[in-house]
């Protein structure tokens, strides 16, 4: 494959990213981080100045579309700024020194080396999990698409384990479908709902489970309908549950604004003096949550704020 076809299935990897609005925030970094690596890989000898726009440009526009998504920004900065330390250090040998090594080889290695470090870390929280809560007979509520949570059914069905599942189509953009076509592929029961009922439903469930893409201090940030579904579990006395890696822990105090989506994934019309609003995600009061789970502790959501520091270290 020619360097032209490289690199065009590359930046045809990125636009499909950016223009992705189903998956969860781990997805994302996954396929990311694949597309740089595969093009690392297969682009051979790429000149200096283009390896640091593809991190600075390619990349990085990535995190700016998919901007509630701290795992995302997690790796960026990560690999730039590891990046920019390798070129000063680097920079300081000779011009004809032999062991003077490449930058394409660096950023190789760096992106095996974050793809290894973490490729195991939805299991790693699934046993957490699974040592937390006796899923056994149990009906369980999630909203939305979470590839964390996904992973924990897998776990469960390893432990055959198969508790009940109700699901909510996790509007405008139905992505609760995808679960709920992977968990019955999987053997388990599976009751579909509107996100309008998810409070109606929570009588009938033990637990609730949700995933999130970014965690502060004080709340944390998920798909629309969260904030319902974490009143209602409140009013209703049935724990949440919120799962997800360390990566999302983020001591950001600035969040960009989420940009108003399509209009027209709510309703097609043209009714004049009708105006849509249309967003993805929203904040939840950490004080909500029952327990926050990752792959190396859980936490009662009360606690967040005073031990965030220690946590995110």
């Amino acid at each position: 494959m020619n360097n032209e076809l490289v690199s065009r299935e590359f930046n045809s990897q990125i636009k499909k990213i950016k223009s992705d609005k189903y998956s969860g925030s781990v997805r994302v970094l996954n396929e990311t981080i694949s597309a740089l690596y595969n093009f690392l890989v297969k682009e051979k000898d790429l000149p200096e100045k283009e390896l640091i726009y593809l991190m600075q440009t390619s990349i990085k526009s990535v995190v700016e579309i998919h901007n509630q998504f701290s795992a995302l920004d997690h790796f960026y900065h990560e690999a730039v700024l590891s990046m920019e330390d390798f070129i000063e250090k680097r920079n300081k040998l000779s011009e004809d020194d032999p062991e003077k090594p490449s930058l394409q080889n660096y950023l190789l290695g760096i992106t095996a080396d974050y793809i290894n470090k973490w490729k195991n870390v939805n299991r790693k929280i699934a046993a957490l999990v699974y040592s937390a809560y006796d899923f056994k007979d149990k009906t369980v509520l999630i909203h939305s698409n979470s590839n964390t949570i996904l992973a924990l059914f897998e776990y469960l069905k390893e432990q055959d384990v198969y508790p009940d599942i109700i699901q909510t189509e996790a509007r405008p953009k139905y992505e609760g479908r995808i679960l709920a076509e992977h968990l019955t592929g999987m053997g388990f029961k599976v009751n579909m709902i509107v996100d309008a009922a998810m409070v109606k439903y929570l009588t009938k469930v033990n637990i609730a489970l949700i995933g999130c893409d970014c965690i502060f201090p004080d709340f944390f940030i998920n798909k629309i309908g969260s904030m319902p579904l974490a009143l209602g579990c409140q009013r209703m006395k049935v724990p949440l549950y919120v799962l997800a890696d360390s990566r999302k822990l983020s001591k950001q105090t600035q969040i960009k604004s989420e940009k108003r989506k399509t209009a027209g994934e709510v309703w097609h019309t043209s009714l004049q003096g009708l105006h849509i609003e249309n967003y993805y995600f929203e904040t939840i009061p950490n004080e909500l949550i029952s327990k926050l789970i990752t792959e190396s502790f859980a936490i009662d959501g009360n606690k967040i704020s005073n031990q965030f520091d220690n946590l995110i270290s």
